[in-house]
């Protein structure tokens, strides 16, 4: 587990967010997905908050073995909060801030 700094002012439950604790292999993506996101809006904070981005909800769930009381497992959890989710199917970042803004798709 490695922390990354998002490019942009993130909030878990009104608490700042500094860096989000991200597995070694995975952080590359999860930061330059943070970072399209942040070019996207034009480095505008207040379009982040807009969107609901700003809006962190977790990545990490700490959890016990099945059947273990004292061994435990990592598990990495994709935890997009419910206001900006609206399906099931995995969305880009650029996506996911379109829908949420109502901002017409950019091609």
């Amino acid at each position: 587990m490695v922390p990354v700094r998002p490019p942009f002012a993130m909030y878990y439950e009104g608490r700042s967010v500094k860096s989000i604790m991200f597995h070694r292999k995975a952080a590359p993506a999860l930061l330059a997905a943070l970072n399209e996101i942040w070019d996207y809006c034009q480095h505008d904070q207040a379009r982040i908050d807009a969107a609901g981005v700003s809006k962190y909800a977790g990545a990490y769930d700490h959890r016990y073995v099945r059947g273990s009381k004292t061994k435990c497992s990592t598990c990495m959890a994709s935890r997009v909060p419910r206001s900006i989710s609206s399906s099931t199917r995995e969305v880009s970042g650029r996506e996911a801030y379109e829908r949420k803004s109502g901002a017409a798709p950019a091609r």
